[in-house]
């Protein structure tokens, strides 16, 4: 999570919706004070129930949820987000599992569910497909005269290393994905009909 007290806004960093880009736009490139991170406990990313502290955290402490604060949640359209955690996957190891079994086994990790539900306590979002923008319109960066520059040279550190053509999803595939991430594709006004990116 990335916390402004000076300005009492906080940005959700939920995992494949821009998470390393953010925190290397907020806190690496800007080196601005008013930018920190906080690393919180949040629900492992397995079966097992047990706590581990990381950036991803969807605990806020509560000097967040007082009055006046807002809580920014990154959104990213469901099909790509999917499709990323599961390049992700292919990079981390010899696991090399096809699409449609790691669909079935990893979409019911809590890294995987719909962020709308996972981070619950966000007053705000910023859509990933416009988040350029987006940072610019909810006056997230502070007025300076390197802000529209800065914004223009907002990174994406996280690019998948592995180089496939954009995906064709089956009907199955994507009525499945459209059933486990239904609540972010209503918040972000998402089409359930997918076109590759």
């Amino acid at each position: 999570m990335i916390v402004n007290r000076r300005d009492k806004f906080a940005i959700f960093l939920p995992f494949k919706n821009y998470s390393n880009s953010l925190i290397d736009f907020f806190i690496t490139d800007c080196r601005l004070l008013c930018y920190t991170r906080y690393i919180g406990n949040t629900p492992h990313y397995s079966w097992e129930t047990a706590l581990y502290s990381n950036a991803h955290t969807c605990v806020c402490p509560e000097f967040i949820m007082n009055e006046g604060w807002k809580r920014y949640l990154p959104i990213r359209n469901p099909y790509d987000r999917v499709i990323s955690q599961w390049k992700w996957h292919l990079q981390r190891g010899d696991d090399q599992p096809e699409f449609e079994d790691w669909l079935m086994l990893h979409s019911k990790q809590a890294v995987s569910m719909p962020v709308t539900k996972v981070y619950s306590n966000y007053t705000d979002i910023i859509k990933c497909e416009n988040i350029k923008n987006e940072i610019f319109n909810n006056d997230l960066m502070p007025i300076g005269p390197d802000r529209e520059k800065q914004i223009l040279l907002f990174p994406h550190s996280n690019k998948s290393k592995i180089k496939k053509p954009p995906m064709q999803l089956t009907r199955r595939q994507q009525e499945i994905i459209y059933y486990f991430h239904y609540e972010d594709f209503l918040v972000g006004g998402y089409s359930k009909t997918y076109n590759p990116s």
